[in-house]
């Protein structure tokens, strides 16, 4: 049985074309992982918002955030600048850090539903 992850981020600094996200997090499964590192703050995501604009070109309710996530990282519109230190891969799909992406598809999801990039978010899985 799985113990599970956790992973938070906070925004970092915010212009008229991207915004930058500091974050961390844990794999509960590893014991090799740093548990002072869990809240440290020490990756950082960003994400550029007029690309991420025009690939909404559907109504919000035709459009998945995790889709539009995966579609963001495959064109560069959001790239982890650099990893948290608990970072790992768990898909095959694409090689990026779990927790990271997690979280970027957790800032996706609320603007797709408000319509501005949060000042916080987080999960636990």
């Amino acid at each position: 049985m799985s113990l599970g992850y956790i992973g938070c981020c906070k925004k970092y600094i915010e212009d008229e074309n991207q915004v930058y996200y500091l974050y961390s997090g844990s794999n509960w499964n590893n014991p090799d992982n740093k548990k002072e590192a869990e809240k440290a703050y020490d990756g950082i995501f960003y994400i550029m918002k007029n690309p991420v604009k025009q690939m909404i070109t559907l109504p919000i309710i035709q459009i998945s955030y995790i889709d539009i996530a995966f579609q963001a990282i495959k064109n560069g519109s959001a790239l982890i600048e650099k990893e948290c230190k608990n970072a790992f891969r768990r898909y095959s799909k694409i090689d990026i850090d779990y927790i990271g992406f997690t979280l970027i598809k957790c800032v996706f999801k609320q603007y797709l539903r408000d319509g501005i990039y949060p000042e916080s978010d987080a999960f636990i899985q």
